[in-house]
Formats: structure tokens, C-alpha cells, sequence
């Protein structure tokens, strides 16, 4: 459940590798400009059963079935982010990376900014863990 009240002004944060709904968890209902985001995350989860758990910067090492991601600018398992849209919407030109830790300048206004586990859309059933994320 979203803490409606709160979202906006929490700093710290976990972000599920399985959202409650949809393929992204909402972590700020809107951001205004011009503003510098920090994003930094730590921890670890598992997006296919059966590979090892990951960091935020995701498995490397792990090449096959890279064109069913979310993104491909990205590795399986990394921390990506988008703003706009629903937390069922995938649209890779809006997706980017943040992986450990992205510093984000943003000159216009945006709508809810949402972040996620980098899996395949079909495949969120599986995934496991959750890493803590600062947002400053």
C-alpha cells in the first residue's frame, strides 16, 4: 500500500524486486524542476530463481535473453527508473539506468517518478528481495 501522505518525503525507501502491482513501484507522485535528484541504492534480490542474488548494478556477467528486458540498456537485475506513465507501462526510450547510484539533472517538470528490477515483463513472478534506496 502507498503512503500517499508521506511518498514525497521519504528519503529511504525499499524497492521491491516483485512490485504489489504492475512492473514498477512508485517512489515520488511528481517531481518539479529544476531539480538535482541523487538515487542511491544498496542491497540485494534475485530476478530469475535459480541465479545468484545481485546488487543494484545487476548481473553483469548474464548476456542471454537481454531483448525481453525491460531495457537492454541495462543488465539483468539492475535498478532502473522512468517518469511518467503507470507502473504497467513499459516504453524503453523513457527507462534509464541507476544501478549503485545516478545523479539526475532534470530542467522540466515530470510526472511520478517509478523504479524497478531490469527483468523480463512476463517474468516478475519469480523475483525475490528488495533493495534500500535513498533519494535526495
Amino acid at each position: 500500500m502507498i503512503a500517499w501522505d508521506t511518498i514525497d518525503d521519504a528519503e529511504k525507501l525499499k524497492v521491491p524486486a516483485k512490485p504489489a502491482a504492475g512492473l514498477w513501484t512508485m517512489v515520488r507522485t511528481r517531481v518539479i524542476a529544476p531539480a538535482v535528484l541523487r538515487i542511491e541504492a544498496s542491497g540485494s534480490w534475485r530476478p530469475v530463481e535459480g541465479l545468484p542474488w545481485c546488487g543494484p548494478d545487476g548481473l553483469r556477467h548474464w548476456a542471454y535473453g537481454r531483448e525481453q528486458l525491460l531495457t537492454r540498456k541495462a543488465p539483468l537485475g539492475a535498478l532502473i527508473g522512468k517518469f511518467g506513465g503507470s507502473n504497467g507501462a513499459v516504453d524503453e526510450a523513457d527507462i534509464f539506468v541507476i544501478g549503485s547510484v545516478t545523479v539526475l539533472q532534470l530542467d522540466k517538470n515530470t510526472g511520478p517518478l517509478y523504479l524497478t528490477i531490469n527483468d523480463a515483463a512476463a517474468f516478475f513472478d519469480d523475483n525475490e528481495g528488495a533493495l534500500d534506496v535513498i533519494i535526495r
